[in-house]
């Protein structure tokens, strides 16, 4: 056992589900009626095990329990309710009726499962969709209705079958009288009465009468309860079609709904802008439109300088494990300034006090890349369309292609998430403002601390994103991010096509960041095994400091059944080569029976003499502390929350929506190797998937052309802007001049 974690845990219709924290993404679902349930009212604790997965809940109270039980027992029973309860039911019916009765029954059951879980997805739906949901809510009840009334008409065939039998043989066995018909028999009938949600019988006591029945009137009540339950069955099933097309009207609206949510937030955004002081409104407003359709048409509308705004922010719940964290955000429509607050865990609890700190300027970027704040951009904040495709089997592509380098083969687009290789190094920068802190401390422990949480950090966007794979870049392919919002600039570019590697250059005028990286992967049956190399470098300028590390060995479990989802495993060890200081990471993994990844970090600071003189812990999907005492922690990072309807966007966060945009601005800036130029990585942003297949086919056969022209010509390509030296690609400068003097080669045509 781990221990015990505190979790938001809801049940809505007889489906069990919980978070981290109550605005937090939902981590597993499990349906209480189809699984096994069992407690301890000594120890508090329900153990709920649907088969592929098993949750173990504590109350902490009894009350709590006993509230918890009482609703749980409400949904076991109407599970039970659905079944015939009878064990001889069977017996009483033909096996064909019997096997096509319990098969559509199954089915049933089935369907209502599917229907609860498409619902529960929806419960944070618009107003729009109450009134479909009680109409279904009262469909529901007269199906159980139905079939309970069904359950009741075999009861009684059944005691009419026995009657009959009985008086069959009393009737032809010798010396026997003939059987007392009005005490032997008697019909009972029941009122029925549905709830929502479940189904009970009631006997009545008061309205019970007895029937005297001769053979004759036997035969005319097995004719009538037949055909009465053949008019239930079809009843039944003429509700279930109804209810599936109602589902389908359902998912159609639901998909409308998401594009007019997008729009509405972007009004949003355009009415948040309204109140910026009157000088900044006179500045020029950039649209937003990116495009392939419209590129052509806004090259003439760029201006040389932006800057990058964003408005609104998330509430940030925290986990409690040995303590209790205590949030302090106000509301979700404060902007959180992270940078300006210090947070420590004193005596069980967070407390958060603002503190004067070393100023970071917010012009860090040098004049080089020509960047300044004049101008105003709005980002977008979300896609142009959501995920797109039908899901694709990895497993059956990887069977097909067992023994072969996973990087040479060509996998179908559906598999992709609209971002490339080269953007998603761009992504480890999401935090980039802890190398910014640690630029303030003098002292040497306190910046190898900052250090080793930016190198966590880089983990924390894989949690949403096990389902997709970024873009393969074409070789000679680049992507840049100018931020002066964060104050640094990003290059990067494929430098070599086999093995595939990617080199990138990052600065500020408070550190730089550079690495070159390639993986190999294995395929062990029900995981894959990623394994990076290469060496990722972080140097400080200020204190002389040269900072390197490298990534630990990432899986991608459940590939034959199951959610599937990222872990990350092994010791990333970040040594500052200048100090000798160090500080081991070791990323837990999860156990053998555990059903998500583990997510616990520990990291190990060691001093110049290899002596222990502290630790960070947390967890890289969401948070870092550094141990300043005994129940005493420091907040040192937190992760950002995703956007809206992530699930719907590919598991995005607001840094990763903006990476692809082609801002007006940057239209006549760029080279045109730059992956925002991409046209199928663009095509299957917009969401034209049939479109981006074909243009991705095209643009690797023109690729494979080119190369195999080069090599007749007894050519290679050579990298624009980095080097080989020292068994490294790194960068070799020019980038930003010829940026700034626009004079990018417009020969080199990858698209």
């Amino acid at each position: 056992m781990q221990g015990w974690a505190k979790r938001w845990v809801q049940i809505d219709n007889g489906v069990l589900s919980y978070y981290a924290h109550p605005h937090g993404p939902c981590r597993g679902t499990i349906y209480i009626a189809l699984s096994a349930v069992s407690s301890n009212a000594n120890f508090c604790s329900i153990n709920l095990d649907s088969g592929t997965a098993t949750y173990h809940l504590k109350a902490l109270t009894n009350e709590d329990f006993d509230g918890w039980m009482k609703i749980i027992r409400k949904y076991v029973n109407i599970s039970k309710e659905l079944q015939l309860n009878d064990p001889e039911y069977p017996k009483m019916t033909s096996p064909r009726q019997s096997t096509d009765f319990e098969r559509r029954q199954s089915m049933y059951i089935k369907r209502q499962s599917l229907l609860l879980d498409r619902r529960n997805s929806l419960h944070r739906d618009p107003q729009s969709f109450f009134r479909l949901n009680n109409k279904l809510d009262e469909d529901l009840g007269k199906i159980y209705g139905i079939f309970n009334s069904m359950d009741n008409g075999f009861k009684d065939i059944k005691e009419i079958l026995d009657y009959f039998k009985n008086s069959v043989e009393n009737i032809t066995s010798p010396g026997r009288q003939s059987p007392n018909v009005e005490g032997k028999f008697r019909l009972k009938k029941f009122p029925l009465s549905l709830q929502r949600g479940s189904t009970t019988l009631e006997q009545s006591s008061s309205s019970q009468t007895s029937i005297p029945m001769s053979l004759d009137q036997i035969y005319e009540k097995l004719i009538t309860t037949f055909s009465t339950l053949k008019t239930d069955k079809e009843q039944a099933f003429e509700f279930l079609r109804g209810e599936i097309e109602r589902w389908k009207q359902l998912d159609n609206a639901y998909r409308k709904l998401v594009v007019e949510h997008a729009e509405l937030r972007k009004i949003l955004s355009d009415r948040q802008l309204t109140d910026v002081p009157e000088q900044m409104q006179q500045e020029v407003l950039l649209s937003e439109k990116s495009s392939t359709e419209d590129i052509g048409e806004i090259r003439n509308n760029r201006a040389g300088s932006f800057s990058t705004v964003n408005t609104g922010s998330a509430e940030v719940f925290f986990d409690a494990e040995d303590i209790e964290l205590k949030d302090t955000t106000d509301s979700d429509n404060e902007i959180i300034e992270d940078e300006t607050e210090d947070e420590a865990v004193t005596d069980g609890s967070i407390t958060e006090e603002t503190t004067e700190e070393k100023s970071i300027d917010d012009d860090n970027i040098d004049d080089k890349s020509n960047i300044n704040r004049s101008t105003i951009i709005r980002r977008r904040k979300c896609l142009p369309s959501p995920v797109c495709g039908e899901d694709v089997s990895l497993l059956s592509i990887l069977r097909k292609n067992v023994g072969k380098d996973l990087s040479t083969i060509a996998m179908p687009i559906s598999l992709n998430e609209p971002l490339n290789a080269l953007q998603r190094m761009a992504e480890e920068l999401e935090y980039s403002d802890l190398l910014d802190k640690a630029a303030t401390f003098d002292d040497s422990i306190t910046r190898l601390i900052y250090v080793s949480a930016f190198a966590v950090s880089g983990y924390a966007f894989t949690q949403y994103r096990a389902l997709r794979k970024p873009f393969n870049p074409l070789h000679g392919e680049t992507f840049e991010l100018v931020r002066p919002d964060k104050g640094f600039k990003f290059i990067s570019e494929k430098v070599s096509h086999y093995p595939p590697i990617m080199a990138c250059h990052a600065e500020s005028s408070n550190w730089q960041f550079w690495q070159d990286t390639k993986a190999k992967t294995k395929f062990w049956g029900k995981s894959m095994e990623i394994i990076p190399s290469g060496t990722i470098h972080v140097t400080i300028p200020k204190y002389n400091d040269h900072f390197t590390f490298s990534k630990t060995t990432t899986w991608m479990r459940n590939m034959i059944s199951g959610t599937k989802y990222l872990e990350h495993t092994g010791v990333m060890k970040i040594q500052n080569q200048t100090t000798g200081e160090a500080c081991d990471v070791t990323f837990n993994q999860s156990g053998l029976w555990s059903s998500g990844p583990k997510s616990e970090i520990v990291g190990a600071l060691y001093n110049a003499k290899g002596g222990k003189c502290g630790k960070i812990v947390g967890r890289w999907t969401e948070i870092i502390f550094h141990e300043i005492g005994q129940n005493q922690l420091e907040v040192i990072w937190k992760a950002n929350p995703p956007i809206p309807e992530h699930e719907q966007y590919y598991g995005f966060s607001q840094f990763a929506v903006e990476l692809n945009e082609l801002t007006p601005d940057l239209v006549d800036v760029l080279p045109n190797t730059d992956t925002r130029f991409r046209s199928d990585q663009r095509l299957f942003e917009e969401g034209h998937l049939e479109k981006a297949e074909a243009e991705k086919l095209r643009v690797e056969q023109k690729q494979r052309d080119f190369r195999k022209y080069l090599e007749k010509e007894g050519k290679s390509w050579e990298p624009q802007w980095f080097k080989f030296e020292n068994g490294e690609w790194v960068y070799k400068g020019g980038y930003w001049e010829t940026r700034e003097n626009k004079s990018f080669e417009t020969k080199v045509d990858l698209w």
